[in-house]
């Protein structure tokens, strides 16, 4: 786990989900993400703040707040239109390990038609102010790529911030 950046994720509903369904997926989506943050073997791990996922559109629901999210997230809402799913932020980054388990379990999950992912480094977070806002949003690129091809990139460790990827299940 990176202690602070921008995790910026998608869920896309195949189809519609019951409220029920949601809930329950949500918590493990949650729960799943924190755990996540304790594969990779990082000496000081427990030493940095554990931010769980929250809905950027719920600012109730964030215990820490920055400047940037609000503009990502009206990004990624204009990519959710209509569409039934979850936008999920938190200000930490998943490290190589926890980030492919995280994945993994998601679309792996029969009910998840696609994600968007986004991830940014920590000098977003501990920089953004209003004046960098611009010069973050305008260096954002998006790729379009299937599961097995974000996964290979994985392996060769070529994720890269400052890129939204449309993930596609197949």
């Amino acid at each position: 786990m990176i202690d602070y950046g921008h995790t910026c994720l998608l869920i896309f509903a195949q189809g519609t989900w019951k409220e029920n369904y949601r809930m329950r997926f949500l918590k493990k989506i949650k729960a799943k993400f924190i755990t996540s943050m304790k594969i990779d073997d990082i000496d000081l791990w427990g030493e940095n703040e554990q931010i769980p996922l929250f809905d950027p559109n719920h600012p109730e629901a964030n215990d820490n707040p920055c400047e940037l999210c609000d503009p990502l997230s009206e990004i990624f809402l204009k990519k959710k239109g209509q569409n039934d799913g979850f936008i999920l932020f938190s200000h930490n980054v998943l490290g190589w390990d926890g980030m492919k388990d995280f994945f993994l379990y998601i679309l792996g999950e029969s009910n998840v038609k696609k994600i968007y992912y986004l991830e940014l480094d920590g000098f977003s977070y501990l920089v953004s102010t209003k004046d960098r806002i611009p010069e973050i949003l305008n260096a954002l690129k998006e790729k379009k790529v299937n599961r097995s091809t974000f996964f290979d990139l994985f392996e060769k460790e070529k994720i890269e911030f400052s890129i939204i990827y449309e993930i596609l299940k197949y």
